[in-house]
């Protein structure tokens, strides 16, 4: 495509836009409904409305430049060099952003229209590179080695993978070991870190997919990623395989977790609380294979405009993190309810696939990619019974699901934790229910710094923390990413002095403090620290889940 021509389809997108936005402010919902036809809920009037509804109340703070880049006039626009074209449509989006002059009013419409334009984006984006991808994705048969690959899967069944262990190795551990090594290379350790790391993968791959946790073996989770690669897609073709207590937990962990209870609130507003939405979720699920669908994608759409009401979130790559990252974490809960049922759900459907040994390459590297990732955060520990996939956990009895302000309350005092320097604490107590030590200053953070709020409720509950721990054991990677970019700046403050530090630690963080947070002040020094010290825990992978990497 010439420069010419996509001005000129632009010029008839950006009208579009803004006449929508002005007919959506009048009242005509038409025109913007018609916009979210990229998105799988828009089926659903319903759900278009209540959307829209979340849309007209505003607040979303773009850039001039991010306005500009979707409603501006051509000749707000510099002509990009020959390499646009062979850009992605998302760099090709960002790279646009940084060519424009600001010249677009920051009015309701024109704001409006821009979070139009934006949901259209990103529902096409969806559905191109998390889904089609995913079915238009290549796995070449190669009889010999797919009647190998079979045979392995067997043993991994009939649980005698003894039997198999020294030809499972030959052919899938050069593969965890690349994964590996992508990860060490990314984070730049030396060449004797790398080494003994991939000494101990050597002597953990095996008895890592053994398992002998609490949590479902590791040959099960990476069955369900093999699964993950049928033609349906990651999402259909896991959900298929659920049963009714599957479905069941899927509902609950989707209704009650992170901002679940709000998504739900609006996919069904006439139910009364979150246990008759997640039945509501389950029961859709099992009798409609685009249920789960249909409510991820409104999910997403909401986080969106949650995110866009923040100061400086409104960058096309920050949108598409809150996109990954929610869908990632939907995937992540089907693959550990999947891989926590019976073994035998897995069996046939996996063994009815083509290319199995082109499959199980695909869903190793994912895997261990993952595992990797887990495993940096952990000081490479090589835990065999820890599950690579974040638990969907069971709710605590009686416990209500947070609130939309309980999470923001959440965030501040992880981002406490975090400056204290007790994320490692912090992990190990999600991942195990102690630290394994008796830290003062850990103990002063759960007993006092936490808000009573975020404390299990009711008769019986003082002194309980299972809400917290659940909370954090599934949504807990989301929010250190959420809070990735703060703590980078925080750390940048390393080697100011004097006032300066304390006035700029503090300008950093209170635009995201809750009051019922206690703030930290005084030894900016040690905070600035500790958070340099926390940067290789928080700084985790980004991959994008989908099938151009497969």
């Amino acid at each position: 495509m010439g420069w010419e021509l996509f001005l000129h389809e632009r010029e008839a997108h950006r009208a579009h836009r803004i006449d929508a936005a002005r007919a959506l402010l009048d009242g005509d919902r038409g025109p913007a409904a018609a916009l979210l036809d990229t998105w799988r809920f828009a089926a659903r009037p319903e759900l278009v409305d209540a959307l829209l509804d979340t849309l007209v109340a505003g607040g979303f703070h773009p850039s001039p430049q991010q306005l500009t880049a979707s409603l501006g006039p051509a000749d707000a626009i510099r002509e990009p060099a020959e390499d646009f074209w062979s850009l992605s449509p998302l760099a090709r989006r960002v790279k646009l952003t940084s060519l424009c002059a600001p010249s677009v009013e920051a009015d309701a419409v024109h704001i409006s229209a821009w979070a139009l334009d934006e949901l259209r984006f990103f529902g096409a984006l969806i559905e191109d590179r998390q889904r089609r991808a995913w079915q238009d994705a290549a796995y070449p048969p190669d009889r010999r080695r797919d009647a190998e690959t079979a045979a392995l899967w067997a043993e991994w069944f009939e649980q005698s993978a003894w039997n198999c262990r020294e030809r499972w190795e030959a052919l899938y551990l050069p593969v965890a070991a690349r994964a590996f090594g992508a990860v060490l290379e990314a984070r730049q350790f030396p060449l004797h870190v790398r080494h003994q790391v991939q000494e101990d993968l050597q002597e953990s791959f095996f008895f890592t997919l053994l398992g002998g946790g609490e949590g479902p073996p590791g040959w099960q989770e990476l069955a369900v990623r093999v699964l993950e690669t049928g033609r349906q897609g990651p999402v259909d073709t896991v959900t298929g395989c659920l049963d009714e207590a599957g479905w069941g937990r899927v509902g609950s962990c989707a209704v009650r977790r992170g901002y679940g209870p709000r998504s739900a609130g609006v996919a069904w507003p006439d139910l009364p609380n979150a246990l008759a939405r997640a039945r509501a979720l389950s029961d859709e699920g099992q009798t409609d294979p685009l249920a789960l669908e249909r409510y991820l994608d409104l999910h997403v759409a909401l986080r969106l405009l949650d995110t866009w009401t923040e100061p400086d979130r409104c960058g096309s790559i920050r949108s598409w993190r809150v996109v990954r990252q929610n869908r990632g974490r939907a995937s992540g809960r089907l693959r550990a309810v999947l891989a926590s049922s019976d073994a035998e759900r897995l069996r046939a459907p996996l063994m009815a696939l083509d290319a199995l040994h082109a499959r199980t390459l695909s869903a190793v590297a994912r895997h261990c990619r993952d595992w990797a990732w887990q495993q940096l955060s952990r000081g490479f520990s090589f835990d065999y019974g820890r599950s690579v996939s974040p638990p969907c956990l069971d709710d605590p009895d009686g416990q209500p699901p947070y609130s939309v302000d309980d999470l923001s309350a959440l965030r501040c005092w992880v981002m406490l934790v975090i400056v204290r320097g007790r994320l490692g604490h912090l992990q190990r107590w999600v991942q195990e229910g102690s630290t394994g030590d008796r830290d003062t200053q850990w103990g002063r953070l759960l007993a006092k710094g936490l808000p009573d709020r975020l404390r299990d409720q009711g008769e019986g509950a003082r002194g309980r923390y299972d809400r917290l721990r659940a909370e954090l054991a599934e949504a807990g990677d989301t929010m250190l990413r959420e809070l990735t970019p703060i703590a980078t700046q925080i750390a940048a403050l390393d080697g100011t002095k004097g006032a300066a530090l304390g006035q700029r630690f503090t300008a950093l963080l209170e635009p995201i403090w809750t009051d019922d947070v206690t703030f930290p002040k005084v030894r900016y020094k040690g905070y600035v620290e500790n958070t340099v010290k926390a940067l290789p825990l928080l700084e985790l992978d980004e991959v994008e889940e989908d099938a151009h990497e497969h």
